[in-house]
């Protein structure tokens, strides 16, 4: 029997129950931004996109858009609000091409380099 497990739980008094979860119960893929190899996850119940400074710093196509601030909790770790830059980036799935917004964090103990959330 499949089984649901709830890795991000908020209560009505706002405090979070994250589980620890390992990258093998995660969809990870691999993709190439500018001929560099990414770690891509795509995360069904984030409403964000979030990319790595360390990643960003290899590429070159991108925009800045601007900045927001907000509390981020990501791949089941909880973060400290802080302003984050939004940059645009193209996107190439097969022939189509689309540009998302991403939000640059400075974790650097993430285990992948860019986040989609659907």
């Amino acid at each position: 029997n499949p089984s649901i497990t709830l890795v991000n739980n908020i209560s009505l008094n706002n405090e979070s129950h994250s589980k620890e979860i390992t990258e093998d119960e995660l969809v990870m893929v691999t993709a190439t931004f500018e001929d560099k190899p990414a770690r891509l996850l795509i995360d069904t119940c984030s409403n964000i996109n979030v990319i790595t400074s360390e990643f960003l710093a290899k590429l070159k196509n991108y925009k800045k858009v601007g900045f927001c601030s907000s509390r981020i909790r990501q791949a089941a770790v909880d973060c400290d609000p802080n302003k984050n830059l939004l940059v645009q980036l193209p996107l190439t799935i097969d022939h189509l091409t689309i540009s998302l917004t991403f939000r640059v964090i400075e974790n650097s103990d993430t285990f992948y380099d860019l986040l989609i959330g659907l």
